[in-house]
């Protein structure tokens, strides 16, 4: 057997093979995620690594390899994040392979996506007990998951295709899997109680459904595109907040451009 290795002792102590003779060896296999980790006191900061990232794999993905002559070292007055040029990051140090210098054959779930295969890994949170429990907020804290655990509904924007006319909660397909996602998430916040939901479309190219999450209208939105402008500030309000969106790892990956 191969597994988590808490999960082949558990197994070997249950009847059917405890006392057999069974052995667990030392050869790793692994599938651990790993990451760049920042503090949450400077999301601007967090949002940058990120997009850092993001032009590593764009590089590979595009072939934009390592490039000292478009590696451009300018410290200048440049303050808006959302507005540096990402790309200097594979120009002036290289590209995905590049930085991992491990040939494709060898790279498993690290290759870049290239449509031809599901690329979505569930994160394993072990044993999970289901449980009513109280979220707490220190006093300075801003608790948005208490405030709709306390208002009992979730208000969830699902965004929609140009010239949508479907009913929303019959649709299939993307559109359906946003509201399923919506669903799923009610029934996490309030005790596997997935109807505790309120969904409202918007369209998809119109800005309505980032709008409306940033007047507070709606607490989530499903089927939101990354975009770079957004994870910063927000272009559509006339007072742009400073913290902009927070986006969830993607759980689609359609034929759009890198925003």
């Amino acid at each position: 057997m191969s597994s988590d290795r808490l999960i082949l002792y558990a197994t070997l102590k249950e009847d059917g093979f405890k006392d057999r003779g069974y052995t667990v060896g030392d050869k790793l296999k692994t599938k651990e995620p790993l990451s760049v980790a920042t503090r949450k006191d400077d999301k601007e900061w967090s949002d940058v690594v990120n997009w850092v990232i993001q032009a590593l794999f764009y590089g590979e993905e595009q072939g934009i390899n390592k490039n000292s002559t478009l590696c451009k070292n300018n410290t200048g007055p440049n303050k808006i994040a959302s507005e540096l040029n990402y790309l200097n990051a594979v120009y002036c140090v290289g590209n995905y392979e590049e930085v991992l210098g491990s040939p494709k054959q060898d790279r498993g779930l690290n290759n870049i996506n290239n449509g031809t295969a599901g690329m979505l890994y569930a994160i394993p949170f072990g044993e999970l007990d289901n449980e009513d429990t109280e979220l707490t907020m220190n006093d300075d804290e801003t608790c948005l998951l208490c405030d709709i655990r306390d208002q009992g509904v979730l208000n969830c924007g699902v965004v929609v295709p140009v010239n949508f006319t479907q009913d929303v909660l019959e649709s299939k397909e993307l559109t359906g899997m946003n509201v399923e996602y919506c669903r799923t998430l009610s029934a996490a916040l309030f005790n596997g109680n997935e109807d505790a939901v309120e969904i409202y479309t918007y369209t998809e190219d119109d800005g309505s459904a980032y709008r409306e999450l940033n007047n507070g209208n709606v607490d989530v939105i499903a089927g939101a595109q990354i975009k770079k402008v957004y994870d910063f500030n927000s272009p559509l309000s006339t007072e742009p907040f400073s913290s902009g969106f927070t986006f969830s790892t993607p759980y689609y990956y359609g034929d759009e451009p890198a925003g």
